[in-house]
């Protein structure tokens, strides 16, 4: 039915829309597309400064892996230098095979996302060509990034002695102990710590701490993966909340639009004859233009013109500076807080001159709000501009307040409402409900979240994978701790257990740390958000909702990182690791 009225305003003239929220499909190009790049151009670069922690900790576990291998060759002499030119040839290897890899995948995933944009948008993509740069940033990116991330592990680790990288007990040693943190967890003057379901956990908790340097870079990639994970929920809700604050603006259930003026209190008193009408409204609504200062004229804005009393269905929008308009007002005008970022001679307080039926009249600004950048909305009072426009008691637009406000119920009766203006001879051009505007709103921006999900999922995947480093390090560096409980009777499923928990209590971790830095990030997103699409940032909201579904999540993810390398060291017998070298 929305579709259909629709094409009639459109035969008749009357294309203004009846609310500050377009639908799916009908939202400019230009100020979306800023959103989703700036958003996917933050998250892209996250995701480059993950990768950086991931290459580190992968490069460090394959060191471990290969520590006596490095002190053969240095006791035959290899320098370090040479040993390091020939770990940072694997390095460019990997690279060039992950690029080999990551740009087919890129033109692909451009091509596919493109094509999902000029869906929603509405328009046909015939081509797509990517320029040059971009594989050369592309292919400078796969090379020299992972080369300069792994520099870090290579001078750390290759300094030592060729005695010290063949010696087996020099790894882990001296690293866990020396502060009150340790002792407290070593569980020696804990009473309750004798059981051996205790001591297991507090040997995962304690193993935990073992390497700090390795925990920090990996609750450094997990925490940021959380956090923008998190983020993600939080932008959704703030978004939510924002549409939720502009229907506020208009009290009402039905809001309806006529293909010509009628007068004001006819369609006032057929409404209410409806059973269920307990409130109507009025408004005038025109195209108007900004005319500047050098005589140009901006595009289309829409001027809707209210009633200013304590009875009025349209209530005072979320104001971002000065004020709403006053039931005296006259040349008075609010508009959104983007125009005024749009025109630069206009200021809170200024003139404006507004070119209406093509005539010109100035308008004081009294109030800025916040409105969609890309539909630009100027309110004023319904007096003042019926007297301006000889249009005296007359009305193109009626809003409609209901008993119930249930979407069944609203249909109901707005269905008999339009069947009886078209009894009557009063002619809907355009119909919709507040439901369904609320919904509709919601729905124009699931591609700004379906983005930000999938850029989330992809970072959580890089800090699971860089979980599962550690994990894998630490099972090569408690090899024969690994036989000694195994010695003692520790079964393959208590073992593996250990490696489990361990990564679970790193997971926790970053899910506590991720809900606390996915504060200041939602709020820099929703700002710059916002600003690209509103003017002024998005209404802030903390989803509950998100924070619980990481936690699962988190959990999860970690008990997962941790089964391989858990289900390795479960399976070593005690010969193996005693054995081990």
């Amino acid at each position: 039915m929305v579709n259909r009225v629709k094409d009639k305003a459109e035969k008749s003239g009357y294309t203004i829309p009846l609310s500050m929220i377009a639908e799916p499909g009908q939202l400019p190009m230009n100020d979306i597309l800023q959103g989703i790049l700036l958003l996917m151009g933050v998250l892209g670069v996250l995701s480059l400064f993950l990768s950086v922690f991931l290459v580190v900790n992968t490069v460090s576990a394959l060191l471990t892996q290969q520590r006596r291998q490095i002190g053969v060759m240095k006791a035959v002499g290899g320098s370090t230098l040479q040993i390091m030119g020939m770990y940072l040839v694997m390095v460019l290897a990997y690279g060039g095979m992950a690029l080999l890899i990551a740009i087919p995948l890129g033109v692909y995933g451009a091509r596919w996302l493109s094509a999902a944009l000029a869906g929603y948008f509405n328009f046909e993509l015939h081509a797509m060509e990517a320029p040059p740069r971009t594989f050369l940033i592309q292919t400078a990116v796969g090379l020299i990034l992972p080369v300069l991330a792994s520099l870090v592990p290579f001078i750390s680790s290759l300094r030592i002695s060729a005695a010290e990288a063949m010696s087996s007990y020099t790894m882990g040693r001296g690293r866990f102990g020396g502060n009150v943190i340790d002792r407290l967890l070593s569980g020696a003057n804990l009473w309750f710590a004798r059981g051996f379901s205790v001591r297991s956990m507090l040997l995962s908790v304690r193993n935990t701490f073992r390497n700090k340097g390795r925990l920090t870079l990996t609750l450094i990639t997990l925490t940021l993966g959380s956090a923008t994970f998190i983020s993600v929920f939080n932008i959704r809700a703030s978004l939510s909340s924002t549409v939720e604050d502009m229907i506020k603006w208009f009290n009402c259930d039905t809001m309806l639009t006529f293909d010509r003026t009628y007068r004001a209190d006819k369609v006032q008193l057929e409404a209410l004859s409806i059973p269920g009408v307990t409130k109507t409204d009025v408004w005038i609504q025109l195209p108007t233009r900004f005319v500047r200062g050098d005589e140009s004229e901006s595009g289309m804005i829409y001027l809707f013109a209210p009633t200013v009393h304590a009875e009025s269905l349209i209530v005072s929008p979320s104001i971002a500076e000065g004020r709403w308009l006053a039931p005296g007002d006259e040349n008075a005008v609010v508009v959104p807080s983007a125009f005024l970022q749009d025109e630069p001679e206009l200021e809170l307080g200024g003139d404006i001159v507004l070119k209406i039926d093509g005539k010109e009249h100035t308008f004081k600004i009294v109030g800025t709000f916040k409105g969609m950048a890309f539909l630009p909305i100027v309110y004023a009072n319904y007096e003042y501009i019926t007297k301006i426009t000889n249009r005296i008691g007359e009305a193109d637009a009626l809003m409609v307040a209901m008993e119930a406000h249930d979407a069944a119920y609203v249909d109901s009766v707005t269905r008999t409402l339009e069947e009886r203006f078209e009894r009557v001879g009063i002619k809907v051009s355009m119909l919709t409900t507040i439901n369904l505007e609320r919904r509709d709103a919601e729905a124009s921006f699931d591609v700004l979240v379906a983005l930000l999900l999938t850029m989330a999922i992809l970072l959580a995947l890089v800090g699971g994978l860089g979980l599962m480093g550690t994990m894998s390090i630490n099972v090569l560096e408690r090899t024969r701790e690994i036989g000694v409980l195994r010695a003692i009777g520790a079964s393959n499923r208590g073992v593996a257990f250990v490696f489990i928990r361990e990564g679970v209590v790193i997971g926790l971790m970053s899910w506590a740390m991720g809900a606390v830095f996915a504060i200041p990030m939602s709020q820099g997103l929703n700002r710059a958000l916002g600003q690209a699409v509103m003017g002024v940032p998005l209404t802030y909201s903390f989803s509950m909702p998100g924070l619980w579904l990481w936690l699962l999540i988190v959990i999860l993810l970690s008990v997962l990182a941790s089964f391989i390398p858990a289900r390795n060291a479960s399976r070593l017998t005690v010969r193996e690791v005693l054995a081990y070298e």
